[in-house]
C-alpha cells in the first residue's frame, strides 16, 4: 500500500487540506487574498481527479435476472454499479491484499491426492 501511487497521493492531499484547515492567518488586502484563493485553487486542482481513474481490473455484471435484458432502469444501475467498483481504490488494494495472502503457506491450498 506504501508503493501504490493513488494512497501516496492521498496521504499528500490529505496533509494539504490538513495545513489549509489549521491555517489561521490569511491576508487583509484583497488581492493578497485573491492571490491566496488562487494557490489554493491551484494546489486542489492537482487532486481534483484523484479516484476518478479505472483501475486495473475488470468486473462483470453477471446476467442471472431474465429481466435484465427488457428492463432499462436495471440496466442503468447495473452500469452505474460497474463503473463505481472499476474506479473503487480500496477495493482494489483489498483484492490486491487478498491475492498476497493467497500466497503465503498457511493460505494456500492442500492439493488433492490422485
Amino acid at each position: 500500500m506504501e508503493k501504490d501511487s493513488f494512497f501516496i497521493k492521498m496521504e499528500i492531499n490529505a496533509k494539504r487540506l490538513k495545513k489549509n484547515r489549521d491555517n489561521s492567518i490569511y491576508p487583509l488586502k484583497y488581492e493578497k487574498y485573491a492571490d491566496y484563493i488562487d494557490k489554493l485553487t491551484k494546489e486542489a486542482d492537482e487532486f481534483k481527479d484523484l479516484g476518478k481513474d479505472t483501475l486495473n481490473m475488470e468486473a462483470v455484471i453477471l446476467s442471472t435476472e431474465p429481466s435484465i435484458p427488457g428492463d432499462t432502469t436495471v440496466i442503468e444501475r447495473n452500469n452505474k454499479w460497474r463503473s463505481q467498483i472499476l474506479t473503487d481504490n480500496m477495493l482494489y488494494e483489498a483484492l490486491k491484499v487478498c491475492g498476497e495472502m493467497e500466497k503465503l503457506p498457511c493460505f494456500k491450498r492442500r492439493e488433492e491426492k490422485k
